[in-house]
């Protein structure tokens, strides 16, 4: 059936849709239709007068795109009123926002044992214009009011602290502390390095003004970061944090690492940590510059509950102390900078822990950790030698320890021992389960001979396959290689890497990449690259000179021999093997 507007009014000459009568307008015909139409040379006056016409043609034109304007935004209020969103309950809607805001900046929970920083920037609401929480309040006022009457909204805080907007970072950092309402505060000040060469008294001033600003409401500290700040900062927490801090579960404090710590001498800013009954990560770069205390008596933290610990400017006594009183420890990291003082006799058995790394700065001994720790669940351990003279480190300890404690461990970083093969070997017999291996040789010792290369192979022994250290290795990485043949890398690859769709009962080695000290020829490259076709991803980096008078120490005739029984393995496309 033809509606009765078609029927009655012929359609518009623009759009080609009939308009109801009562929005048309007849248009009065044009007084110069005809010098239009005959393109006739105006007088003056009609000249005169068709720019009237025109001004008020123009003007019609004005109003009615004002009309129009009026019109569509009515339309539009209209349609919102009717829109499924306006049907969702307020809850409903904030409940939205808050998944919204933890899924795009919410902070991380969930911490893998070789991570201990909870905390990021990229992962925090920040007090950003056209942000969230912010931007929620732009929409329109119903989510405005909806955004402000959630405090979970507004319980996480990160500020950049640039010396010339701490006001403004005081101001917005109070803002967010009234809109949080009771709930537990995630709270991080940070600042980047470069700012802590230019504080003057003022910025330490307004850096105390900021701590006031949140030390009303430390019994609602869950999370709680300080980077960077200047030391004397922390001055004020000395007299004005409260006895306890019953909700704070993560605390880091990371201090610029060019700062003297003088100003916080005799104090003891930190004491009221000490009760915290929930706190259970803890990460402090300088606990001998901040009056923190890691005795067995009086420590300045609980450590009988920490899970995750990371701490620097330390002994290795203060190491076996923190470790004998937190039994529930699962991650700890350790920079090792100063002298271990007298040791009362005993041996710490650790049940728990699981990633230890140690880091040995300038002339210090880890004779003690090595002797006196035993930890049964360990699956990381990185030790990372970093001095001239890696003996005095007490390193020739350390496959004692790993003989004890190495029957589950699966991850082994070593960087600057100083062991030679022997020793290197002996840390590799306690290590049964390993499967990710580094090593660096930036110590005095050659550990990675060939010895030890060859140990590495797996053998035939009376038709079966003999284990050989580590059988279920699957990444390897080495820098820099000192001491060994090429040809004994490619007889451990050769071993170790089956043919494509091989029916090989061993774990395959995936990964290796290696920094070489010194020059390989073409040939064995070739060769060891060649083992890419099978599935292994290897990468290879030369670290010496560019010398035509150092050769490989697999000369080309030697890799042209074992080109010549090492390829046929390889040359069928089924990855059947015809060698040993």
């Amino acid at each position: 059936m033809t509606s009765y507007l078609s029927d009655t009014l012929a359609p518009c000459v623009d759009c080609g849709k009939p308009h109801p009568a009562s929005a048309r307008v007849g248009l009065l015909p044009s007084p110069f239709q005809s010098i239009v139409q005959q393109a006739v040379l105006p007088t003056t006056s009609e000249t005169a007068a068709i720019r009237d016409y025109i001004r008020d043609t123009d003007g019609e034109i004005a109003r009615i795109l004002c009309e129009v304007t009026q019109l569509r935004r009515s339309s539009e209020r209209h349609a919102a009123a009717i829109a499924p969103i306006r049907r969702v309950p307020p809850e409903v809607i904030a409940e939205i926002f808050m998944q919204f805001s933890e899924s795009e900046a919410g902070m991380q929970t969930s911490m893998k044992y070789d991570e201990l920083q909870i905390i990021d920037k990229a992962y925090t609401v920040r007090p950003c214009i056209h942000k969230f929480p912010l931007i929620f309040g732009e929409i329109c006022a119903h989510w405005r009011a909806i955004a402000l009457s959630c405090p979970k909204l507004w319980n996480s805080i990160s500020l950049q602290c640039r010396n010339t907007k701490l006001q403004t970072n005081i101001s917005l950092c109070d803002l967010w502390l009234k809109r949080s309402g009771s709930l537990p505060l995630s709270i991080r000040f940070y600042r980047e390095y470069g700012e802590g060469y230019f504080t003057t008294k003022e910025h330490i001033s307004h850096f105390q003004d900021l701590i006031r600003t949140i030390l009303p409401h430390a019994n609602r500290w869950r999370s709680l970061e300080l980077r960077n700040l200047p030391a004397p900062s922390y001055r004020v927490l000395d007299d004005l944090l409260p006895g306890s801090v019953s909700r704070l579960e993560h605390l880091f404090v990371v201090h610029h690492f060019g700062e003297i710590m003088k100003s916080t001498i005799g104090t003891t800013p930190w004491v009221a940590v000490r009760i915290a009954p929930k706190l259970t990560c803890l990460q402090f770069d300088r606990i001998g510059g901040a009056s923190v205390r890691m005795g067995r008596e009086q420590s300045t933290f609980p450590c009988s509950q920490l899970t995750h610990i990371d701490l620097g400017d330390c002994s290795s006594s203060d190491c076996l102390h923190i470790l004998a009183n937190a039994p529930s420890a699962i991650v700890c990291v350790f920079i090792v900078t100063t002298a271990s003082p007298f040791l009362e006799d005993g041996h710490i058995f650790h049940l728990q822990l699981q990633t230890l790394k140690i880091t040995a700065r300038s002339r210090v001994g880890l004779h003690f950790l090595w002797s006196r720790l035993t930890c049964s669940a360990l699956s990381t351990i990185s030790i990372d030698i970093n001095m001239s003279n890696p003996d005095v480190a007490g390193v020739q300890d350390l496959p004692q320890f790993l003989t004890r404690s190495g029957g589950t461990i699966e991850k082994f970083t070593l960087r600057g021992s100083g062991h030679d093969d022997t020793q290197f070997m002996t840390c590799l017999r306690g290590m049964p389960l390993l499967r990710r291996m580094a090593i660096s040789e930036t110590g005095t010792g050659t550990q990675l001979t060939d010895r030890v290369w060859d140990a590495l192979v797996f053998t035939l022994d009376t038709g079966e396959e003999s284990s050989p250290l580590i059988p279920n290795l699957e990444s390897l990485s080495l820098d820099p290689c000192l001491s060994f043949s090429h040809r004994s890398l490619v007889r451990m690859l050769e071993s170790r890497v089956p043919p494509l769709h091989s029916s090989a009962r061993r774990f395959p080695l995936k990964l290796v990449d290696l920094t070489i000290g010194q020059k390989m020829s073409e040939s064995a490259y070739k060769r060891v690259m060649r083992f890419e076709k099978r599935g292994l991803s290897i990468y290879i980096e030369e670290a010496c000179e560019d010398d035509d008078s150092t050769g490989s120490e697999v000369d080309d005739d030697d890799e042209e021999n074992s080109d010549d029984s090492g390829e046929s393995g390889d040359s069928d496309e089924d990855g059947s093997r015809s060698d040993d």
